[in-house]
């Protein structure tokens, strides 16, 4: 009888040893693992859900990026076509509101991360109520404009004012290969 305990406990004990222990050690480790799949899971919908919040979004910003496309010069549009289209817009915008144009001078263009800078300096002679609408009238460029620097000036031979500016448009470099 004791022979058959004996022999009954070390049956039991193999089976452990043998079938048991082997995945009592692997508990921690899959334990483990489990954490790192709910928490990839949980990433995932996390993902998931910002991504459906983003397809909301993507259109509208979309259309305001093809928007704001067109406030800059192609980048299929060499620099001094550009500028030559700017200083034409100047050149009528001045004859079309009576203003006198003295000067128009290209800058240097200006490389920036994304985009080219374009700088066109002008002098020009009018009435003060000229002046207002010439200024008025540049601002309906289809392309971005902004003005660096405005000097107004008076003489004192004549009623009119002499505008020297420094106004910059902005060209979009083509993609780098």
């Amino acid at each position: 009888m004791a022979d058959k305990r004996l022999l009954f406990i070390l049956v039991l004990l193999a089976i452990y040893i043998f079938g048991v222990k082997p995945y009592v050690d692997k508990i921690p480790f899959e334990m483990l693992m489990l954490k790192h799949l709910r928490k990839a899971i949980s990433e995932e919908e996390f993902i998931k859900e910002k991504s459906r919040d983003i397809e909301k979004l993507f259109p509208k910003y979309i259309k305001v990026s093809r928007e704001n496309r067109k406030l800059f010069f192609s980048p299929n549009t060499p620099a001094s076509a550009a500028m030559s289209n700017i200083q034409a817009f100047i050149k009528k915008t001045s004859l079309h509101d009576g203003m006198q144009l003295i000067r128009v001078n290209w800058g240097l263009k200006e490389d920036k991360d994304g985009y080219v800078v374009l700088p066109i300096s002008m002098t020009v002679k009018g009435y003060p109520s000229q002046l207002g609408k010439f200024l008025k009238d540049l601002t309906k460029f289809q392309k971005l404009l902004k003005f660096e620097t405005v000097s107004v000036s008076a003489s004192a031979f004549s009623s009119k004012l002499s505008v020297t500016a420094i106004i910059r448009c902005y060209k979009l470099k083509g993609k780098q290969k």
